[in-house]
């Protein structure tokens, strides 16, 4: 379950009506948010640790293979992983729904509601209805996470990643907590569980690593279906596709590399700490040059500049059920109109389209705007 209760998500008055009327979601791709560098920081700094521990990794690799070094060193520096990396980036579209768990904060009302309304949600209800949205048997997935909040000119391999590896909460057609499911299976196995305890970046990315060599090796010394003569892309696609497959006791490798994918997503910078935010993020996994859900685009403005914006839509049939709330941006008392008369309107509004028990208040933050 989702490890917070509620959140908000403040939104303008055009699209908590459209949300009302359609009950349908939109989650934009992370390279189109408002900050170009919101998803850069996760990618940046691996690229930076990975160029600067070259040594430390070569010597991974060696105790790894042992006897057999010297060809997976050189399978190694033929697909290396920052070059993994960048396949992951380029072949898997994220796409990020932005809510905070802050009430009726005047930033965010500010940046955000602009004279609309905040949106209180139940979690666990609002990402059972997201789950439901999944095709069985497909590799899509819906994640939620706190947003971390690092100074990107940090060591951020000390960053706290979460209280532990389980405040990440992954869904996929099956099952709402994949890493809890996981983690309890291993258990039940009596194997390790390690790498669900994780607590800070750096003990995450050796993790990850380490993984990463362990399936080069898999996959040229046991199933023989990489070389150094295979195409990197190749390689990239056979190691991705083995790793999202791994089930039972290697089921860790897995919820590592779809760890890697959501933060992405899950990394700022802390100059947006004020904030607060949890994300919702929905991706496909598969790989395919079809993907399961079909890109829209709408039209966006900045600076006098338009641009197409693409984004994904999820549909929240049971959307009655969780939203608990509707709070007044203050700008509404600036209206023309006295605020109980537009509380009424807006609660007529909800009844119209089946939202029978959603309670509707004004803003207790004063303004001067």
């Amino acid at each position: 379950m989702a490890r917070i209760e509620a959140a908000e998500h403040y939104t303008t008055v055009e699209a908590f009506r459209a949300i009302i009327r359609t009950r349908i979601l939109r989650l934009t791709r992370t390279e189109f948010l408002n900050d170009p560098n919101d998803t850069k920081v996760w990618s940046q700094f691996m690229t930076n640790f990975v160029d600067n521990n070259q040594q430390r990794i070569a010597q991974t690799v060696n105790q790894i293979a042992g006897d057999d070094g010297p060809q997976l060193l050189q399978l190694y520096w033929h697909a290396p992983i920052q070059g993994f990396m960048a396949f992951m980036q380029q072949r898997i579209k994220l796409y990020v729904m932005a809510l905070s768990t802050d009430e009726d904060a005047i930033p965010m009302w500010n940046y955000y509601g602009y004279g609309g309304m905040e949106m209180s949600l139940d979690l666990n209800g609002f990402m059972k209805d997201l789950q439901a949205q999944l095709r069985p048997g497909s590799h899509e997935y819906i994640g939620a996470a706190r947003v971390i909040y690092v100074d990107s000119r940090a060591n951020i391999a000390k960053a706290r990643i979460a209280k532990d590896f389980q405040d990440f909460l992954l869904a996929d057609t099956n099952t709402l907590d994949l890493f809890t499911s996981d983690r309890e299976a291993l258990i039940a196995q009596k194997q390790p569980v390690d790498v669900f305890e994780r607590t800070d970046l750096g003990q995450y990315i050796d993790d990850f690593i380490e993984s990463y060599i362990w399936s080069l090796r898999y996959l040229a010394k046991t199933r023989r279906v990489i070389s150094s003569t295979t195409p990197p892309a190749e390689i990239y696609a056979q190691l991705f596709e083995n790793d999202t497959s791994a089930r039972g006791e290697y089921a860790w490798k897995k919820d590592l590399l779809l760890l890697f994918v959501m933060l992405t997503a899950a990394m700022k910078s802390n100059s947006y700490a004020y904030e607060k935010e949890y994300r919702v993020f929905y991706f496909d996994a598969s790989l395919s040059e079809t993907p399961q859900k079909q890109e829209n685009f709408d039209i966006q403005e900045l600076s006098g500049q338009k641009y197409l914006r693409p984004y994904v839509e999820l549909a929240v049939p049971n959307l009655s059920d969780y939203l608990t709330r509707v709070t007044l941006s203050p700008l509404t008392q600036n209206l023309p109109v006295d605020t109980p008369v537009y509380l009424d309107v807006i609660q007529s509004l909800l009844h119209q389209y089946g939202f029978q028990h959603v309670t509707v208040a004004g803003s207790q933050q004063q303004i001067r705007w």
